[in-house]
Parts: structure tokens; sequence; C-alpha cells
């Protein structure tokens, strides 16, 4: 249908034609406009405080991971340092002896039992430098040697034959087995990563490491090797000229990576992937290899995700420092380990998280709680809110109370069975939270728990309160009397608060005289609670309550005096008003509902007394409330103290 202004008409209905619908939008935002800011708070304070636990489980998860990443390069260094121990142990003899037979030299490998305390050891050898005019003799005497000692070596010959020159020549191997026999007469210096590593060792007395090599046991033992000089024992190795002049050989072992890193951090699968990088020789600020051709250990083959890492211009890997991070995109953290004679990086990624499920749901639990938390307050506030506007609308005919009675009950049964019970369930869970869970929290995560559960406690007091009003001014809590001794309440309800009264440095003094009162003892309980509650809240770090209680033939009255900051002789009956409050600060500096006082003055006008306040001419409030000493309106009708005690036996 085109209306009015599609044909170009002017639209001459009045203004109050369009009241109705202003009147319906008015009434619709004063009902749910707040429900709607409140919530949209709610849900902004939850979003912000997840989206920051979860930035701060990130950060804490990176910072454990790098702890891991330094924890296991030292686990490398610390070993790969007792590995160059034994070694200089293994000198000590070529130094001490000088000359030392394939016998003896395997029996000293198995002896000290190296292999067997230091596993991830392929072979431990020894290479003597030959020069090349006494390389044939060389060969003669290693052959006699070997025949002499009864090892089962292969025909002993220098390999591989390359041009005239001085040789550095393996002849002693242990364990002497088929696996390691094509090392025994191997010449060191006719490959170059091995030549570089022993003329390093030979000039700076020092343990030095290769670069990645491939091992002449198979083709697929890939490793390094760890070289140790020896020089002719009693020489002098203090200048160079000396240390290159005596030496003798290289003391060495050989590892293979995978079987090495096995051995120290575990066999695989492990929850960690890492990869170690040559970096070049110790103190230099470049590097030989490539990054790829530097590889000395990789678990998983994806060496691509850390080369960009550690590649210097065209392809070269530049020194990394000490402090070095890792690329985002792969998720490693890179940490450099001096090795004897060389520079390695270790790259380093966790494959599974660090953190506890505590952490780690920590974000998720906080918002979902939240979430829920945020729907029970709506609807607490749809519900108020829903009722506030029914009560109005009712109350403007007289013949409407009988429903503005029901909505009240309605709203009771409410906020008891669909707000209290959810309540109750989220305030114990974040008692076992904060219980059970907050070692594995952070001093943040903690202190949000804390406050959680602290508004929940608040929001499950007033709910409570709330209840206990409603049913006062419903009439729905009928008195349960009794004979009750009026001092055993007195002290029931100090010791209710004295833990309360402690923490603020309050004390709770008491004094009754012997007295008898048929009443609902667990209502007098709770008046008393109520009003040294409120007593201690506004009292003084080091102040003072009094609880007395007088009695008289018809009546006792008990009366609770504090010494704080007192109410106003103008508000004295005010405070008896639901919600009333003397300051608007102080439902939020000291908690409470304000519906405590008016409580009491429902429970005392039920047991049929009254209650007031009055300034305390020192300081402070008092408050006094009297109650009969039998059933109000019957007269002689309690049964005396000690025919209900007959009748109790009876």
């Amino acid at each position: 249908m085109r209306s009015i202004h599609d044909h170009g008409l002017r639209d001459d209905r009045p203004e109050h034609c369009d009241e109705p619908g202003r009147l319906v939008r008015h009434r619709f935002a004063r009902t749910y406009g707040p429900v709607s800011i409140v919530v949209l708070l709610f849900v902004a304070a939850t979003f912000i405080v997840a989206v920051l636990l979860d930035r701060e489980t990130e950060q804490r998860e990176r910072v454990v991971s790098q702890q891991l990443a330094r924890d296991t390069t030292e686990t490398i260094r610390g070993r790969l340092g007792t590995y160059t121990e034994a070694l200089y142990g293994v000198r000590g003899l070529y130094q001490t002896v000088g000359i030392v037979s394939p016998e003896m030299f395997s029996r000293l490998v198995n002896s000290t039992q190296l292999l067997e305390r230091l596993p991830g050891i392929h072979v431990v050898g020894f290479a003597e430098r030959i020069p090349d005019e006494d390389v044939a003799a060389f060969e003669r005497r290693v052959a006699l040697e070997i025949d002499r000692s009864g090892l089962d070596y292969p025909p002993f010959g220098v390999h591989p034959a390359r041009r005239a020159g001085e040789r550095v020549v393996t002849n002693r191997v242990a364990p002497a087995d088929r696996t390691n026999y094509a090392a025994v007469g191997y010449d060191l210096l006719s490959e170059r990563a091995r030549t570089r590593a022993v003329m390093l060792a030979r000039d700076t007395n020092q343990a030095v490491t290769t670069t990645p090599v491939r091992l002449v046991q198979g083709p697929e033992a890939s490793g390094f090797i760890i070289m140790l000089p020896s020089y002719r024992p009693g020489t002098p190795t203090q200048t160079l000229s000396e240390r290159r002049a005596n030496f003798t050989g290289v003391i060495y072992a050989a590892f293979k990576a995978p079987t090495l890193m096995d051995a120290i951090l575990g066999p695989t699968p492990r929850n960690f992937d890492i990869e170690i990088f040559d970096g070049g020789a110790e103190g230099a600020s470049t590097t030989e290899p490539t990054a790829a051709d530097g590889l000395v250990y990789d678990e998983d083959g994806a060496v691509q995700s850390v080369v960009a890492a550690i590649a210097g211009p065209n392809g070269r890997s530049a020194a990394t420092p000490s402090n070095a991070q890792p690329t985002p995109a792969d998720g490693f953290t890179l940490n450099r380990l001096d090795v004897p004679g060389r520079t390695w990086i270790v790259a380093y990624r966790p494959l599974a998280s660090v953190l506890s499920t505590a952490e780690r749901w920590l974000p998720i639990g906080i918002a979902l709680g939240g979430l829920l938390l945020t729907s029970l307050v709506a609807g607490l506030m749809v519900t108020l809110a829903r009722s506030r506007a029914r009560a109005l609308r009712l109350a403007a005919g007289m013949g409407e109370r009988v429903e503005v009675a029901r909505m009240k009950e309605d709203f009771t049964a409410v906020v008891s069975h669909e707000l209290r019970t959810p309540l109750t369930a989220i305030h114990g869970s974040l008692e076992l939270l904060a219980r059970h869970a907050s070692d594995g929290l952070s001093p943040r995560g903690r202190r949000l728990v804390d406050i959680a559960q602290t508004n929940a406690g608040r929001l499950r007091r007033l709910v409570d309160d709330i209840l206990d009003f409603e049913r006062l001014q419903a009439g729905r809590t009928p008195n349960d009397c009794n004979w009750c001794d009026v001092e055993v309440l007195v002290d029931e309800a100090t010791d209710l608060v004295r833990s309360s009264a402690t923490a603020r440095d309050v004390t709770v003094t008491s004094s009754s005289a012997p007295c008898r009162l048929w009443t609902d003892g667990q209502r007098v309980t709770q008046i008393l609670t109520n009003l040294l509650d409120n007593a201690i809240k506004f009292s003084p770090p080091g102040g003072r309550i009094v609880v007395e209680a007088a009695v008289a033939p018809e009546q006792v009255a008990v009366t609770v005096t504090d010494h704080g900051r007192g109410i106003p002789a103008a508000m004295c009956e005010q405070v008896f008003l639901p919600f009333a409050q003397i300051d608007a600060s102080d439902s939020r500096e000291r908690g409470g509902t304000g519906l405590g006082l008016s409580i009491c003055r429902s429970i005392v006008e039920g047991l049929g007394g009254e209650i007031c306040a009055s300034p305390n001419p020192t300081g402070g409030t008092i408050v006094t409330f009297v109650l009969p000493r039998i059933e109000p309106g019957r007269t002689g009708w309690a049964p005396s103290p000690e025919n209900a005690m007959e009748t109790s036996s009876a």
C-alpha cells in the first residue's frame, strides 16, 4: 500500500495522532533502558577481563617456553662439558705414557666404563700425527702393534690416498667393532672440516668441535667430532711454535647427533621440537657454512621453519646473539650454545601447551562465568523492571491490590528458584577454584578470582535479604516460640560475629541477667547478629561494642551500644526503612543492602516488641529492642519453664 507521501500529498494528520506510539516508546525506554545499559556494561567488563587474561596467559606461555628452551640448552651444554672432561682423562694417559698400544687404549676405555657412563658417544679414538716421509714405517708399526694386541682389527693402511704432506691418522678406536673399523687408518686431514678442527686444537691446546660432518662409519652417520690435542710428554706448550713442534695427535670423540640427543633429552617422540645449527667458530662474527649445511640436528625435518631466522645475506648464517628471539610465525625460541671451539644455535618449540589446564581455561571460564552472571543479573533486573511497571499500573486502582500481591509472590519465587540456586553454584565454584587451583594462577589471576568470589557473595547476601524481607512483609514466617535463655542467645550472637570483629580490630562484650523468655530464639539471634554486624562495620579500629540485656517483670530490653560514626538524631527513625542509607557511599565502601534494620524491625514487631535507635552521648549509636516475656495476647497461657521441661520429657 502506498502512503500519502508517495502521491506527493501533504500529511494533514494532527501531531497528537502519534501520541500513543510515543507513549509506548517512552514506557519501553523507562522500563528496559537501565537494564540494557547494565547488561552492556557487564558484557563489556567480562570481555575486557577475558581479553586481558587471555593476553596474560599467552605472555606467561611465552615466558615458560623460553625458560624451558634455556633449560634444554643448559642440559645439552652440561652433557657436552662432561664428554669433554672425559677426553681430558684419556689425554692424561697419553701425556704420561707417551706410547699407548691398541690393547692398552681399549682396556682404558673399557675399565673406566666411559661409553656406559656417558651414553651418546659413538666412538672414542686417537689419531697420530705422521710426517709424510714416515707414512710407510707408520703403517708397518701399527700393523705389528695390532697383531701383537690380538684385537680383531682389519688390515691397517692409511686412507684415503692423497698428495704428499703431513697426516693425522686414526690408529686407536674404542669400541673396536666392525662398525668403527672404517675409522682405523683414516686421515683426518683429508677433509676440510676435520682439518680445521685439528689445526685449531693443535694451535690453542683446547678442545675443538667440528662443523657437522659425515662420519666414515657410513653415509647415514652424520654428526660431529670433539677433538683434544696431545703433545709429547714433558715438553713445553706455552707458545704457538712449541705447540706445533710437540704436537703428536688428537684424542677425539665422534657423535651421531640423533643418538646423542636421545641420550640427553630422552627418546622420541618428545613434546617439543628442537633443531640445532652450527653458528660458526667461537667469537667469530660470521660463519662459513650456509644455514642448511650447518644443521647439526633436526628432529622432524622442518628445518625451513627457522633457516630464515638465522640465515644472513646470500644464504649465509650470521652469528646469533644470546638474546635472539624466535620468528613469530614459527614459534621457535633461539638460544646460543657455546661448545668447545664453536657456537651452536638451539631452536626450541613446544608442541603442546606448557601451562596447566587451569591456567589455559581460566580466560574461558571467566568469560563464561561473566556471561552467566550477566544473564542472571539481567533476568533479575528485567523481572524487577516488569514488576515495577506492572505494580505502577495496577496501583492506580484499589481493586487491583490482589494482583500486586501475586506479582510480589511471583518475584519472590523467581528470585528464590531461578537466581538463588545458580548463585549458590557459582559462589561454590569460585570458592573451589580459589582453594584448589590458585597455586597454578598468576597473582593477577588470583586477584580476579578473589574479586569475582567477593562480588558473588555480596549478590547472594542481597538475594537472601530480599527474600527474607519479602517473607516478613507477607507474613509467611510463623514464629517458632519456646522458652529461651536470654544469656545464651546473646552469647550465640556475639560468637557468630567474633571473627569479623577480630578482623576489624573491634572488641565485643556482653552482659545479661539470668532470664527465661518465651520467644523465637532463632529470630532473636538474627536480630542481634544484624545489629552487631552494623555496629562492627561503622566502628573504628580498636573500637568497643557492648551488648546488654535488662530484665523487667513483663519484658526484656536488649541494647547494642557502639562508639562509631553514629546516626544523626533526625534519621534515627528513617534508618529502619527498606534500603535506607545514611550516606550513599556506605554500601560501596562497607557493603550491605540497607535491609538489615528493616528486617530487624519486622521480626521484633512480629514477636510483639518494639525497636528504636538513638545517638550515644559519648559518640556512636544505641539500638534497643524490647520483647515481652510471655506470648503477646495470651497472658498467662505460656507454660512456665518448669512445666515446659516436664511436658517435653513426657
